[in-house]
């Protein structure tokens, strides 16, 4: 369900161009929920359906973003990691060199309503160089400490074998 909504979002900024990248990022998450909720609703084995989404859209090396259900969006600045987007919880948004916090809300998750409201970041996140920018769902959080994220996000292996590293110990049983 998650791969579906990946790819509805995909195919949609594939194929229509919106000026405005956050309502590219509104549109894009409104058009997989469409299709998520009428695949739910055609087929009885995914009647009450629940998926998460998180989704970055980089445009003139600015960042919009969104998630529904417990998805999150985390800004890594090399000092600290920052949730900045998931819909049940509080999250922290980059407002120049300070953090701002905003209040939890209830998750909306896509597949469940054929009308949701995303929250988009409608003011830009413009990353600086070596400042990073990670999508994860709430699996990360619970079973990866956040020191132990920060020593990998640091850490100057390639970006690739980092998001390995995160998601191994994200996916571990043991």
């Amino acid at each position: 369900s998650s791969q579906l909504a990946g790819e509805r979002i995909r195919y949609y900024l594939e194929n229509e161009f919106v000026d405005n990248p956050a309502n590219a990022v509104y549109n894009a998450l409104i058009y997989a929920n469409g299709f998520i909720f009428e695949y739910a609703r055609k087929n009885p084995a995914y009647e009450h359906l629940q998926v998460s989404c998180a989704i970055v859209l980089i445009r003139d090396n600015k960042a919009y973003y969104s998630t529904m259900g417990d998805a999150g969006v985390y800004f890594f600045n090399g000092r600290k990691l920052n949730l900045i987007a998931r819909g049940d919880a509080e999250t922290h948004l980059p407002e120049g060199d300070a953090i701002v916090a905003l209040p939890a809300e209830s998750p909306s998750f896509m597949g469940l309503s054929r009308d949701v409201a995303p929250y988009v970041n409608e003011l830009a996140l413009v990353p600086l160089e070596d400042d990073i920018i990670l999508m994860s769902d709430e699996v990360l959080g619970e079973r990866v400490s956040e020191k132990y994220i920060q020593k990998i996000l640091t850490d100057p292996m390639p970006v690739q074998t980092k998001i390995y590293r995160l998601a191994d110990m994200a996916t571990r049983t043991d």
